[in-house]
């Protein structure tokens, strides 16, 4: 069992993230969906080269939502990053930001 001491050790390495929540948007069904959504993969994996995306999950089950991705940036930088994404400029997709803390080094198994 993790100690009261090693569990505040770790919770004060944790720092800021921000969480993007993705949906479907009102021009989901765009005629240029395919290719708009492959430029919003592409522009994804150039932000994780950068060390800007730290994890992109797509949701593909569901109706409500399209994916979550976890930026190690301010809001207001996602904001600025987002605005060269095609599929949300298009309306394919939209999205809301959270504020929010993690421990650096989590990653997916």
């Amino acid at each position: 069992m993790i100690t009261d001491d090693a569990m505040l050790a770790l919770l004060a390495r944790s720092r800021g993230y921000t969480v993007c929540v993705l949906r479907p948007g009102p021009a989901a069904g765009h005629a240029d969906r395919g290719r708009l959504l492959r430029e919003h993969g592409r522009l994804n994996c150039d932000l994780r080269e950068q060390g800007l995306l730290a994890i992109t999950l797509r949701i593909p089950e569901s109706p409500e939502l399209a994916g979550v991705g976890v930026y190690g940036c301010e809001p207001e930088r996602v904001h600025e990053l987002l605005a060269a994404d095609g599929a949300i400029g298009a309306g394919v997709l939209t999205y809301e930001l959270y504020s929010a803390q993690g421990i650096p080094g989590d990653a997916l198994p």
